[in-house]
């Protein structure tokens, strides 16, 4: 199989001839993000934000973290459609503030990445479990480890079999929450519903933790990006990133306002959509509903098994992971970097206790966007590839809407990250030593 190296940084120009080598236009882009955005979080993050913000100001806190998260979509779509190389955040790190700062924070991210893909692996197969029954062979783990391996071997196929598998799962995952919506919204107007909960928006702290749960819920648009240097459309990128936010927030704010007029108990309840889908529809709404939760828990395992080998593919450079490590071969599939990142996903999944990861991966994930935002500032101020000196302002909004959203993250989880970003540190330092020693004993 023929390897193919990492392309080399370059501004967005004009569309290549060689469009095969560019399979990704503005639709499969915009669905891989919705993909990614519109997982397992949706399905219970309505019961947490009710726990913290009861009646209809939890639909505001939804429309809250997207307006605070929108100057961030700003950077990351303004970074991603000028330069054409998959990576992302460690893209624009290592050209603003340099390799070893670019690494930490590669570093992180891809563990994030990681740690997310295994918990959503861990919920699909909990939910495929249960389905089987309790006599099914295999098991939560044997499901969860099987699924891994299926994943992986359809992302291996190549990128753009990779692109039509994810663009056709978001619409199957989103005609069930179609559904909801259009059985909702025709209850409210016959007038039907349960009594709604008294608004209560004192309680500034567990709104505070309200808007890291929508925060983990909204993450996806940042996704987009990623694989930049796989799209054909310069315009692709952007309005992907943009529209990836803005349709997602407005659909959130609009279901979690459903599950409030159907569950007056809605904080109670572990699965609010499907629960609204019975009192609006039925039981049979109630199962499409539960369906498209499995199907979205595929379509976000799938797309981050996609996505996630890529963030450990742009650390595959000399002076990071070595250059082995970000080969793509002609399917534009980075190969080692999807199996080594398959063989930790597994080791994960066969772990007892995930949950924990889930606040990891929304405060690393603040992390990379408090980067982007600083490497959108120094790029803008020094002019480079084109990027308009007054963009720079745009970071004092994106700060303002990080340290809005991340108000609310606890000291552990806080720790947690400092402690996965000084093992990315650790293996940095242990690398360069290795690769000097050589020279040094010559």
């Amino acid at each position: 199989m023929a390897i193919l190296p990492t392309g080399t940084l370059a501004a967005k120009g004009p569309v290549s001839t060689e469009s095969d080598r560019k399979p990704l236009g503005l639709f499969s882009l915009l669905a891989l993000g919705i993909n990614g955005t519109i997982g397992v979080g949706i399905f219970f993050a309505p019961s947490q934000v009710a726990a913290k913000a009861t009646g209809y100001s939890g639909a505001w806190v939804f429309l809250l973290a997207g307006f605070a998260l929108l100057p961030v979509a700003f950077v990351y779509s303004r970074l991603g459609g000028r330069f054409a190389e998959d990576g992302g955040p460690y893209v624009w790190a290592r050209l603003a503030f340099g390799p070893q700062v670019a690494f930490l924070i590669g570093f992180l991210t891809y563990a994030s990445a990681l740690f997310s893909t295994a918990t959503v692996a861990t919920g699909l197969s909990e939910h495929l479990s249960s389905a089987a029954g309790p006599g099914f062979f295999l098991g939560q783990k044997g499901i969860a480890v099987t699924c891994t391996l299926l994943l992986a071997l359809t992302a291996a196929t190549g990128l753009r079999l990779s692109a039509m598998a994810w663009t056709s799962v978001t619409v199957l995952k989103l005609l069930p929450l179609i559904l909801l919506s259009v059985l909702g919204i025709f209850a409210v107007f016959t007038g039907s519903g349960a009594p709604i909960a008294a608004s209560d928006t004192s309680r500034v702290n567990e709104i505070g933790r309200a808007l890291l749960v929508v925060v983990f819920a909204l993450q996806g648009f940042e996704i987009v990006p990623v694989l930049a240097g796989s799209s054909h459309s310069e315009r692709g990128v952007p309005l992907a990133t943009l529209g990836t936010l803005a349709l997602c927030t407005l659909f959130y704010a609009v279901l979690h306002a459903l599950c409030v007029r159907a569950l007056p108990d809605l904080a109670a309840h572990k699965a609010p959509l499907v629960g609204a889908a019975e009192v609006f529809g039925g039981p049979l709404s109630a199962r499409i509903v539960g369906a498209g939760q499995i199907v979205s828990a595929l379509g976000i395992a799938f797309g981050q098994t996609v996505t996630t080998p890529r963030y450990l593919a742009t650390l595959g450079r000399t002076d990071a992971l070595g250059a082995w490590l970000g080969a793509e071969d002609a399917r534009r599939v980075p190969q080692r970097a999807l199996w080594i990142s398959t063989l930790g996903v597994i080791l994960f999944v066969l772990r007892e206790d995930l949950g924990g990861l889930f606040a990891l991966s929304s405060i690393a994930v603040l992390a990379q966007y408090t980067v982007a935002t600083l490497a959108l500032a120094v790029l803008a101020h020094r002019g480079y590839h084109g990027v308009a000196r007054e963009q720079r302002y745009w970071a004092l909004p994106a700060l303002v809407g990080i340290v809005l959203v991340a108000q609310g993250a606890e000291a552990k989880e806080l720790l947690t990250t400092a402690a996965v970003t000084a093992v990315g540190g650790i293996i940095l330092f242990a690398r360069r030593g290795s690769s000097r020693r050589p020279a040094a004993d010559g």
